[in-house]
């Protein structure tokens, strides 16, 4: 069974809970069964991976709040300082890792309410989310992440 190295609390999750009882008869069966049990526990761990740098992020955004509610700052500035120090801590190695649909739409989610902060826009006026990234010249986070995998695969070829 999967046991998490105890170093300063690293992965505080007891895994044994989410996974199902498990009765191997024989061999052919207990290899789907591994290759079944390897892939809830990437599950697991990626969301909570996910998890922690989201809470690490809005820590950080929760920091700057001053710098948000500043009124002689510039929207342009908050949103330079919003993608150097929230953004940057949010997306840290999301290239090397798996990404999956619903790992995106969560970043996605952190990333559209943040920005909603930071511009003032309130859940009334009914802006979509292009319409925002269009204001603060924004990506979505799928695009991003396309081209930063592009970009960490073409300079290991280099």
């Amino acid at each position: 069974m999967f046991q998490p190295e105890d170093e300063g609390n690293v992965f505080p999750l007891n895994i044994t809970s989410f996974l199902p009882k498990y009765t191997m008869p024989n061999h052919r069966e207990s290899q789907s069964s591994y290759s079944y049990l390897y892939f809830i526990l990437d599950i697991i761990i990626q969301d909570y991976v996910t998890e922690r740098r989201i809470k690490k992020a809005n820590s950080v955004f929760v920091q700057l709040y001053p710098v948000w509610r500043y009124l002689k700052i510039s929207k342009e500035v908050k949103i330079q300082i919003f993608n150097t120090n929230v953004k940057s801590v949010l997306l840290y190695a999301c290239e090397t890792s798996k990404s999956t649909n619903q790992i995106t739409r969560t970043l996605q989610i952190f990333v559209n309410k943040s920005l909603r902060q930071i511009t003032n826009i309130k859940r009334t006026n009914k802006i979509t989310n292009k319409e925002l990234w269009r204001i603060t010249h924004q990506k979505s986070i799928e695009n991003s992440d396309k081209k930063k995998k592009m970009e960490l695969h073409w300079t290991h070829i280099m």
